[in-house]
């Protein structure tokens, strides 16, 4: 009995050890795909609650298929009345998400692309301080000192842009409340997504996001129709790129990688805006972003590295 234990514990270990192999690769993926979001954001005039809409629209749309299939699969083994509460969880979840797109894509109008993407990518401070409180996930001095020298590298590449405006500021500001809202957003996916399959849960999430961006677009009468068709390309890249492809990446990692290495390595996100935006907005990146960017990829590398001994120590210990 013990011995078949055994071959069964090796067995999930090599299972999650292959999960987490992949998953680093998808992440890699899911960077490069949200690196082009700040640009298509500047290529359109559509509103950003009307971008954020029909972003979170087009990606549940093409969900549905799947989120039909995944329900069939939960009624038929008994389990669908059981998630009622990982069901709320997402929903959540996707009201986090819709308010991280409403303010971020409105920082992008207020201030620069370096800048606003930099700071939107402060979220890691605030899911280390809240995974600690609510799961004792473990700290070390360098895995703090890993997170410093990532957002060091970030402050640089968007510190030529910062400029003393009231416009900037507020832009600047948004950055930070989206930041926030990415963290609760993140924190839910690990959560739910320990119960919950990946196509429903991003189902989920991106449709209660479109009902939510577009009570905000009722509210404040902002038009659903009526943009060119050149808008309406840039929302749909918006969707199937950055939305189906990276966030969805990110979701299905949460499965196998701790929410603080999957949240630190967006940190990634602005060198990607920075590449993109030499291609696409003619935006050269100077001496400066190129520094700040290779000071990202370092301080990301440490803190995974960092992250990685630490989770094995802990399960060790247990």
């Amino acid at each position: 009995m013990n011995n078949d234990i055994d071959i069964q514990s090796a067995k999930e270990t090599v299972d999650l050890r292959g999960g987490s192999r992949l998953a680093y690769g998808a992440l890699i993926l899911a960077v490069a795909a949200v690196s082009f979001a700040a640009v298509l954001v500047r290529l359109t005039d559509v509103s950003p609650i009307a971008v954020a809409f029909y972003r979170l629209f087009f990606s549940a749309v093409v969900l549905v298929p799947v989120c039909c299939s995944e329900v069939r699969r939960y009624r038929r083994e008994g389990q669908l009345t059981a998630q009622g509460k990982n069901f709320a969880l997402a929903a959540l979840s996707g009201v986090f998400l819709a308010l991280h797109y409403y303010t971020w894509f409105q920082s992008l109008r207020l201030t620069t692309v370096a800048s606003s993407t930099v700071l939107v990518t402060l979220h890691p401070f605030f899911v280390l301080g809240i995974s600690w409180l609510l799961w004792r996930e473990p700290v070390s001095s360098k895995l703090i000192a890993a997170l410093a020298v990532t957002l060091v590298g970030g402050y640089i590449i968007g510190s030529q842009d910062l400029q003393a405006s009231q416009q900037y500021l507020v832009g600047d500001l948004l950055a930070l409340v989206a930041a926030g809202f990415m963290a609760g957003y993140l924190l839910l996916g690990q959560v739910v997504r320990r119960e919950l399959s990946l196509g429903l849960y991003v189902t989920i999430v991106y449709g209660v996001g479109a009902l939510v961006a577009a009570l905000i677009m009722a509210l404040g009468q902002v038009p659903f129709f009526g943009y060119s068709l050149w808008d309406y390309l840039i929302l749909l890249a918006l969707a199937l790129g950055p939305n189906l492809l990276g966030h969805t990446l990110f979701n299905w990692s949460l499965a196998y990688l701790p929410v603080s290495v999957v949240s630190v390595s967006v940190l990634a996100e602005p060198v990607g805006a920075v590449i993109l935006a030499m291609i696409f907005l003619h935006e050269i990146p100077t001496g400066a972003q190129l520094l700040g960017g290779l000071i990202i990829f370092w301080g990301i590398g440490w803190f995974v590295l960092e992250k990685n001994r630490l989770q094995r120590g802990r399960q060790v210990r247990e």
